[in-house]
């Protein structure tokens, strides 16, 4: 990247233009089409709407002449003209560039790019930062003919603040982005008069090929037309304001990951957004939010017509996001498809939501064709004017619109003429299928005491759960609110009779038909194996097995109780007014059919009683044992809420021993599978002891009839103390009162060492004459030694039996130092070194050779003390002369040697 503040060494070339008469033909050409095309495309359809007198075509000729002429002067300004660069650079340019007298006033008035490739290698392609000048002249940045390209950053970034601009413009040219986007625009505090793309291929490759972003900023008019763009984003915040924006015959993609196109309004106004006749946009994504709910945000008019609106990989088709905000939407003529998402959802807070939606393709979209998620919106869209048609535009079996809230329904009475005399009744059936009559109403009733006749003949109509409008000669508006809106109801019956003539209709001006049904829902916490649980619906109890505890078996007991249903006069619901829906998993929906016999009713609420289902584990301590170094025995058993004995099929509990709490033991309907999940979950302890063997801290046994017994066994821990493995000699047990002698080697855990000791053990206890016959004992490797176990199934299983005593002094050796020549003046003191065992005897075994020796101990093995001052350990090696080294090394490496 340059600088180009030194004119005299830039490697691109600079043509002034100042008051030369001379006119750049090829730019006046391109802007004259844009000019005329921006202005015929940005018409405003609101003042289109406006009755106002329309100029003649010899007067409208005039006056586009009289604009290109205005245009045309512009070029008469001293511009900055880039036609030619050096290969692999970029252009940058700032205040030192345009303003190098740094008084604040640029000595150019217009950026002019033209018929020329910029292919840069580093950052961005063109870089344009400028703040705080003023111009003699309107301020313009074009970009006419040009091929720009940057491999490691934006296409083109332009950063402007506290300016007034003209216009910044794209024609007939191809800018790609190799890290960033293609074309960034920043705007603080600028008020810009036209923003244009046009005829050009815009490619971000890591974000959109166009973002805007606008602080306390204005644009006027805003046109993208007959573009190939990845991606449109605006921001629009700060109190900014973006008017006029078209977006026209464009192909918008979405692959950087944004929406294809993205505007977001935040406490700023745009006062109109139009998409026509775009070829394909992946995704449209408005949000328009007013934090402080202060009117500070506002998008007054949102036009999408005839466009594709396809492949959005990350969302819905057109997503509309309203946070306070009320607002006009015109969504007409699209092809809505092939998106992840919905095809066109509402979001909206506290905010009023009108215009049309009508004539769309909707179909094949991940999620519902239309979707209105409205939250404390007043009113709810409705199929009345002024609101979004209830069914305009949504094709297909799957699409449906979703509301918030419920619609209330509106029944409109009209009579055909005005009768002389006489009254009229009107009649009601409620959901408990009972039909009530009015009173004779006159003819001149006003819409009150039509009213006031109907809320007192009709029982299930409170003074407050209908709303009356009209006369006779326009008719009754009659809308059904609070307790009776959102369900639907009976059409009403009226009786002319009582008149002279007229006969009367009832139209259902506005049903119910796309609301919801009613919905309970019902969760379940983990999946019953056994037991039983009880439903509570209109006073009846009905108890079920736990296998019926599934959507098709619940819808048919509540169809059940409402069927048996008797509130004094009969029973009100017939056939199967609840539908159940729903998994163990998820929970299930308990749906009152809007279109069965329960409709009507204000459904008290379904309660399921569970507690049938639940699973108590109770364990019981057995009497103390009579060796006293083992805990008592436990038993396991499982209960239900009556503390009866049951059979589980499944499920899962845990146990806690000594403050550990196992994990989750899985119930099996083998009684052995489950005694063996006890024993794994409980050996899994940390306090429980490890070992390889098949016996273990406890012993579980029994049935769910009987349950579970976890008794204890008796351990003795026999371990190694020491740092290295023996490597000769012997150790002797002692045990009730006899001692047996093993060699070495047995020291060194092992299986075949854990049978030797077992069988010696069992040995003695069986010739001890103390009544212990069998196996009583078991030994198992364990850590660095064996676990000895007194089995709580054999014959010591009762017994105290006494700690088993260890004497391994015959794995140690002495080392004896004696002098074999007293030192003096003329004499060397000599001192021998002897190994001795615990008789007196050289401990290791001679090599064949009558001087090595073929067993010496493994790592340091003893230590030297000499005038106060000890050695480090020095290692006994199979070679004398290697050990007699060691011992020298280790004595030369005292201080005092």
């Amino acid at each position: 990247m340059i600088s180009c503040s030194n004119f005299s060494k830039m490697p691109w070339q600079i043509r002034v233009y100042g008051r030369q008469q001379m006119l750049l033909t090829s730019w006046v050409e391109s802007m004259r089409v844009a000019f005329e095309k921006s202005r015929k495309a940005t018409l405003n359809p609101r003042r289109r709407l406006q009755l106002r007198s329309v100029p003649s075509s010899a007067r409208q000729k005039v006056q586009r002449r009289i604009a290109i002429e205005q245009l045309e002067d512009r070029t008469l300004l001293t511009s900055l003209i880039i036609n030619q660069l050096t290969a692999g650079l970029g252009v940058t340019l700032d205040n030192s560039v345009l303003d190098p007298d740094a008084n604040g006033i640029a000595n150019y008035d217009s950026i002019i790019f033209e018929d020329l490739t910029i292919d840069a290698t580093t950052g961005s392609s063109v870089s344009i930062d400028l703040d705080n000048l003023t111009f003699n002249e309107p301020f313009s940045i074009l970009f006419e003919n040009v091929s720009i390209n940057a491999a490691a950053g934006n296409g083109i970034n332009i950063e402007l603040s506290n300016m007034l601009v003209d216009t910044i413009a794209i024609d007939s040219s191809t800018i790609t982005g190799g890290v960033g986007n293609a074309f960034n625009v920043d705007l603080t505090n600028v008020i810009l008069n036209e923003f244009n793309i046009i005829d050009s291929t815009l490619s971000g490759q890591a974000g959109a090929g166009v973002t805007v972003a606008m602080s306390a900023a204005t644009i006027e008019e805003t046109s993208l037309r007959r573009s190939s763009i990845d991606g449109v984003s605006i921001d629009v915040a700060d109190g900014s304001v973006l008017r006029h924006t078209t977006m026209a015959d464009n192909t918008i993609a979405g692959s950087s990951g944004n929406d294809g196109v993205s505007v977001n309004i935040v406490d700023s106004i745009a006062e109109e957004l139009r998409l026509t006749n775009n070829n394909s946009i992946e995704g449209v994504s408005i949000s328009v939010d007013d934090t402080a709910a202060g009117g500070a945000a506002l998008l007054t008019e949102l036009f999408i017509h005839s466009n594709t609106i396809t492949g959005n990989t990350a969302g819905a088709g057109i997503s509309l996001e309203l946070n306070n905000v009320d607002q006009f939407v015109s969504i007409t003529g699209n092809s809505i498809t092939g998106n992840s998402g919905d095809g066109i959802v509402f979001d909206q807070t506290d905010g009023d939501l009108s215009g049309e939606i009508s004539d769309n393709n909707i179909a094949n979209n991940f999620g519902n064709g239309i979707n209105f998620t409205p939250s404390t919106t007043n009113p709810t869209p409705t199929g009345g004017a002024p609101g979004v048609p209830a069914y305009a535009g949504i094709t297909g079996p799957t699409d449906s619109i979703d509301f918030a809230a419920p619609r209330n329904e509106v029944q409109l009475i009209t009579f055909a003429g005005v009768p002389t005399g006489g009254t009229f009744t009107i009649s009601y059936t409620g959901g408990n299928g009972v039909t009530q009559t009015t009173a004779g109403i006159l003819a001149t009733a006003t819409a009150s005491q039509v009213k006031a006749a109907m809320v007192a003949a009709f029982s299930d109509i409170g003074v407050g759960d209908i709303l009356v409008n009209g006369n006779f000669q326009d008719g009754y508006e009659i809308e059904f609110v609070n307790a009776a809106g959102g369900v639907n109801i009976n059409p009403l019956t009226v009786d002319v009779g009582g008149f002279n003539s007229t006969p009367a209709t009832v139209t259902i001006f506005q049903d119910t038909s796309a609301n919801i049904d009613e919905i309970q829902h019902i969760d379940v916490t983990g999946t019953p194996a056994f037991g039983t649980f009880q439903l509570n619906f209109l006073g009846n109890t009905l108890t079920q097995d736990y296998t019926q505890l599934n959507a098709s078996d619940l819808q048919t007991a509540l169809n059940f109780l409402a069927n048996i249903y008797n509130d004094g006069t009969g029973n009100p619901f017939t056939g199967s007014p609840i539908q159940v829906t729903g998994d163990l998993v998820n929970g299930f929906d308990i749906l009152f059919l809007d279109a069965g016999t329960m409709h009507d009713l204000d459904v008290p609420q379904v309660t399921l009683d569970a507690s049938g289902l639940n699973l108590f584990v109770n364990v019981q301590v057995g009497p103390a044992e009579l060796n006293p170094n083992k805990p008592a025995a436990q038993t396991i058993t499982f209960q239900d809420v009556d503390g009866n004995i049951v059979t589980p099929s499944g499920g899962s509990f845990r146990l806690t021993f000594q403050t550990e709490t196992t994990g989750d033991i899985l119930i099996d309907p083998d009684p052995n599978v489950t005694a063996a999940n006890i024993d794994a979950a409980l050996q899994a302890l940390f306090s429980a002891t490890t070992k390889t063997g098949v016996e273990g801290d406890f012993i579980v046994s029994g049935d769910f009839t009987n349950g579970f017994v976890v008794e204890f066994n008796e351990i003795q821990h026999l371990s190694m103390l020491g740092s290295f493995d023996p490597t000769f000699g012997s150790f002797q047990l002692t045990f009730l009162g006899s001692t047996v002698t093993f060699a070495y080697t047995v020291s060194i855990p092992s299986a075949a060492g854990a049978q030797q000791i077992q069988n010696a053990l069992n040995t003695i206890a069986n010739n001890s004459g103390l009544g212990y016959t069998g196996s009583p004992v078991s030994v198992a490797v364990s850590g660095n030694g064996y676990d000895i176990i007194f089995l709580d199934s054999g014959t010591m299983a009762n017994a105290d039996v006494q700690q088993i005593t260890v004497d391994a002094s015959r794995m140690r050796f002495d080392v004896d130092v004696a002098n074999l020549t007293q030192g003096n003046a003329t004499t060397n003191e000599r001192q021998t070194l002897d190994f001795a065992d615990f008789q007196g005897s050289f401990p290791f075994t001679f090599a064949l050779n009558g001087i090595d020796i073929t067993n010496p101990p493994i790592g340091t093995s003893f230590t030297l003390t000499f005038q106060g001052e000890t050695t480090q350990g020095i290692v006994i090696d199979t070679d004398p002369a290697v050990t007699a080294a060691n011992i020298d090394a280790a004595l030369e490496a005292l201080t005092i040697a």
